[in-house]
């Protein structure tokens, strides 16, 4: 489903809803290793965000259903819906869904597809992703695993 221009306006106030836009930057980690900056914006706060780039799944433009997680590898995230009306529709080169996630990391390196914050831009990523985690987990209403807001993509 596309986000229309007025979602894309209530994302920045609503508290169910994130806004995730691309800047168009790059970032240059080491040879081979590139990503692509832009920003999350969630109640009314925006949070510095880097993706990897090249060969790697990516969100589309649109809107898309994140459900909150802990995950056993990249403890509490977001996994952004796969399938349906709100699902992201990506999948991998063997054809399986791309399983897209947000969460902590710092540089574009720790991911494979996924998104990740941070309080602080620098020059190879971003800085204190956990404590940008814990933040927004803040603006939803707080952590509960299962529960679930809107995404949307520019």
């Amino acid at each position: 489903m596309r986000a229309t221009d007025e979602d894309s306006h209530h994302a920045d106030r609503d508290p169910r809803q994130m806004k995730l836009v691309r800047t168009g930057e790059k970032v240059d980690e080491a040879p081979g290793v590139v990503g692509k900056r832009g920003y999350l914006s969630v109640g009314g706060e925006s949070f510095p965000t880097i993706e990897r780039s090249g060969k790697y799944v990516t969100l589309p433009s649109g809107t898309f259903r994140c459900v909150m997680e802990a995950n056993a590898s990249k403890g509490r995230c977001f996994r952004v819906a796969t399938s349906g009306e709100e699902g992201h529709g990506v999948k991998t080169l063997s054809g399986d869904w791309a399983a897209i996630l947000i969460h902590s990391a710092n540089k574009p390196s720790d991911l494979l597809g996924c998104v990740a914050p941070g309080m602080v831009r620098t020059s190879g990523g971003v800085a204190q992703s956990r404590k940008a985690m814990e933040r927004i987990f803040v603006l939803l209403g707080g952590f509960s695993a299962g529960s679930s807001f809107l995404l949307n993509v520019e």
